[in-house]
């Protein structure tokens, strides 16, 4: 989103200071923290983030309270701080579930399940996953099932069981299509991508990552940007156009240090430096 999706919230918080009203303090500042996640503007959204959740402890608003923690802790796991950021997922969902807030729940155990899977625990990352999928049907949420869907996708494409993740990241592109949700498309396409390298559909991939590359430009997604000119790096690699590689890596390389996290970072420049290694040969 555009920075000028902050105004109405810094423009309602001003205000607010004369009003002294905590409850509209405390949605402004979520707000404002959600807008600036978004952004990927990580130390912003965590000054908001804490703010809001202090005022939200002090009013023993558990509502607002799991929002926040579940919404917090995806700026940990985007910056690679797994422990902080299963601490905060584990909160929320203990306060989701005191809620009796089953959408919250089911989004606190997916993204639990996205932390297992980055600790390599993925037997656990599929329960958490069937979990939660298992309440957005219930609830006939398509938004809900749509995100499981592309992460149970992934955590099946690291088991190598690629049928399987193919299978749902369709699904989970068929909703995000009905849904006209560009940037969920984007992150979809580019996992996609990946697979078909990895199965070794070369173009089919190729034409994946290139829309998502455009869906992502539009949307100033960068972190979905810099995944997509990643694999298609590691696609041209495949198909031996280390040129091509190069130009892609040098891209998401540039995007990730915007908004830095060492894991993606440390393979790209493996990317870079074998392709180097194999041009001396």
């Amino acid at each position: 989103p555009p920075r000028s999706t902050l105004f109405p919230y810094t423009t309602l918080f001003r205000s607010n200071d004369e009003l002294g009203d905590q409850t509209l303090e405390m949605d402004c500042l979520r707000e404002l923290g959600n807008i600036a996640n978004r952004l990927s503007e990580y130390d912003e959204a965590s000054f908001h983030y804490q703010k809001c959740l202090e005022i939200a402890r002090s009013l023993g608003d558990k509502r607002n309270e799991s929002a926040v923690l579940n919404n917090w802790a995806s700026v940990d796991w985007d910056l690679g701080n797994l422990d902080i950021a299963e601490k905060r997922y584990r909160e929320a969902l203990g306060l989701y579930r005191e809620c009796g807030n089953r959408t919250g729940e089911a989004k606190a155990l997916n993204n639990l399940s996205n932390v297992s899977a980055d600790r390599g625990d993925l037997e656990k990352a599929l329960s958490y996953g069937m979990d939660a999928l298992s309440i957005h049907k219930d609830m006939g949420n398509i938004r809900g099932q749509s995100a499981v869907f592309n992460n149970l996708g992934a955590t099946y494409q690291t088991m190598k069981q690629y049928d399987a993740a193919r299978g749902y990241y369709l699904k989970a592109l068929e909703f995000y299509r009905l849904m006209e949700n560009n940037q969920a498309i984007a992150e979809t396409l580019a996992n996609l991508s990946l697979l078909d390298c990895a199965q070794g559909r070369l173009e089919e991939g190729r034409t994946a990552a290139r829309e998502a590359i455009e869906l992502s430009e539009a949307a100033g997604d960068i972190i979905n940007l810099c995944n997509a000119y990643y694999y298609l790096g590691r696609i041209d690699v495949a198909d031996g156009y280390l040129e091509g590689a190069e130009s892609s890596f040098l891209k998401a390389y540039d995007l990730r240090q915007s908004v830095p996290h060492p894991g993606r970072l440390l393979e790209i420049e493996v990317e870079l430096m074998n392709i180097a290694y194999q041009r001396r040969e």
